[in-house]
């Protein structure tokens, strides 16, 4: 089934806000067989409105934002206005909008009563987060609009009713399971697999490169058919694969070290905690973060690992000696069982000893220390971005090897 995405907001066009509702719908429908041929972004204008869905023939239409009781909030509006369907109100959306404002010890605005207004056949999506619900409805020309508010934390709790109006009321069934990758780029990996999405040709196979990992996605009707593309890529890519593929590099290793009762600590030069963030982010961190040290400065280093100032001094603190000695210096100050640094330059500048983009790495797990050296592209966020999930994933092989 073909849908498309129409995004409302003029904030959207002007840069203001990030669009990610399109990968958070497409990866929560994708499941069960509604593909998103699609995708728009329009400002909040019933003219433009208009003309995009003039020319929308897919059976699926999804509206997000404009819902809201302002007076450029007009996506109900104009949808309904444009498929002739008149509007109702909605007695329950109205009492659950009234009971919001009396949460919030404020009473309703008669801006809000327009919030309650449905075609009379919607099915209502209630929304716990704030007070515009959304919708799902049939449109005269045999469509469906799913009409959705704006903010993440109000769409995204909706999305699984989504799926399971759209399961229920087309007894489609489709499997999807996946892998996640690292440690080989997209190109290389597109090679290793040359031929294998012809063999396959009744699984829909899709990578999502992300900063430092592949997602691959496997979808089809026929679950048989499914595993066979799987073992297949496994077979030939089993060595580049860390998990399955809605995990994360920090679940992953949160997971294994929780298991074999064993702790972590980190030092972080370049990345300022980002690697420490990622693993905080994981509910049960606490019970295997030992600790974890921003040490920007040479001054840290010396303070708080004890690197010997000679070697900062004719190494320089980009160095592969200076991180071998700040992951053994860690390691004798925490007494954690795995233990990773990371010192680099993320540009914009350096002090010319080595490259912009050049990152030095240390792991030490089991009595034994792994180096690894990394010169990335880019700016700044996105260098210090990929390092973090570089260190990240040497980290859990490590421990997936075992210490090897």
């Amino acid at each position: 089934m073909r849908a498309s995405v129409v995004s409302i907001g003029h904030e959207l066009l002007m840069g203001k806000t990030l669009n990610r509702h399109l990968v958070t719908i497409a990866r929560s429908l994708k499941g069960i067989g509604i593909s998103i041929d699609h995708a728009y972004i329009v400002k909040d204008d019933p003219e433009a409105i208009f003309q995009e869905l003039s020319h929308i023939h897919d059976e699926v239409i999804i509206f997000t934002g404009g819902l809201g009781p302002t007076p450029d909030d007009l996506t109900k509006e104009t949808v309904c206005d444009f498929f002739k369907m008149p509007l109702t109100l909605h007695e329950p959306s109205l009492e659950a909008i009234k009971a919001q404002f009396k949460r919030y010890g404020k009473p309703m605005s008669e801006s809000n009563l327009k919030q309650a207004y449905f075609p009379a056949s919607a099915t209502i999506l209630d929304n716990p987060q704030g007070t515009a619900p959304g919708a799902i409805f049939k449109t005269p020309t045999n469509q469906w609009v799913v009409l959705l508010p704006g903010p993440p934390v109000e769409l995204n709790p909706m999305l699984p009713y989504v799926k399971a109006f759209f399961q229920e009321t087309f007894q489609e069934t489709m499997h999807e399971d996946g892998f996640l990758v690292a440690g080989i780029g997209e190109s290389e990996m597109e090679d290793l697999l040359a031929g294998l999405y012809a063999q396959h040709p009744d699984v829909y196979i899709a990578p999502y490169a992300g900063n430092g990992e592949i997602q691959y996605f496997f979808t089809a009707q026929d679950e048989t058919k499914l595993h066979l593309a799987m073992e297949a890529f496994k077979a030939r890519a089993g060595a580049y694969i860390v998990g399955p593929y809605q995990t994360t590099f920090e679940a992953l290793l949160i997971e294994a070290l929780t298991k074999r009762q064993e702790t972590i600590a980190v030092a972080e030069s370049m990345t300022a905690g980002m690697v420490s963030a990622r693993l905080t982010d994981i509910p049960g961190a606490s019970q295997v973060l030992k600790e974890s040290l921003i040490v920007y400065s040479d001054a840290a280093k010396i303070k708080y690992l004890g690197i010997d100032p000679v070697l900062l001094q004719e190494k320089t603190a980009v160095s592969e000696e200076v991180a071998h000695a700040m992951v053994e210096g860690l390691h004798a100050q925490t007494g954690a069982d795995l233990c990773g640094a990371i010192t680099g330059y993320a540009g914009p500048t350096s002090d010319g000893s080595v490259p912009i983009g050049q990152v030095f790495m240390a792991v030490k797990y089991h009595g034994k220390t792994t180096l690894n050296t990394v010169t990335l592209q880019g700016n700044r966020s996105f260098i210090r971005e990929r390092t973090t999930a570089f260190l990240l994933h040497m980290l859990l092989r490590r421990v997936m090897d075992d210490g090897r």
